[in-house]
């Protein structure tokens, strides 16, 4: 939904919470985004309370899952059904899976 960038961007920096963008998503944010966090993806995952997953797909990137923690409550959004469930029970496992947009969701 290129025409709520903007309103997304503004959101995920009212969120108050760490952010960290992958693929096509890595400069939604811009340069000086206090949000935006570039390292340490792994250590924040597993302390993390809740992890949103918008679009994201549990692959090789994410260890398969194994890079959340199992304590964690997971909320997950993607277009694909398929994607969404990918490799879920075998490390992970949603909290709320939605299939939706994941702006839409997220907004």
């Amino acid at each position: 939904q290129p025409d709520r960038v903007d309103e997304l961007a503004a959101a995920l920096e009212a969120f108050g919470c760490p952010v960290f963008l992958g693929g096509m998503a890595r400069g939604l944010l811009g340069a000086h985004s206090k949000a935006h966090v570039r390292q340490n993806r792994g250590a924040a995952l597993k302390q993390a309370d809740v992890v949103l997953l918008m679009g994201l797909v549990c692959d090789f990137r994410m260890d398969y899952g194994r890079a959340l923690s199992r304590r964690s409550k997971v909320v997950a959004a993607n277009r694909s059904r398929d994607s969404l469930a990918l490799n879920t029970d075998a490390f992970w496992s949603p909290t709320i899976a939605a299939v939706a947009a994941p702006c839409a969701f997220a907004l």
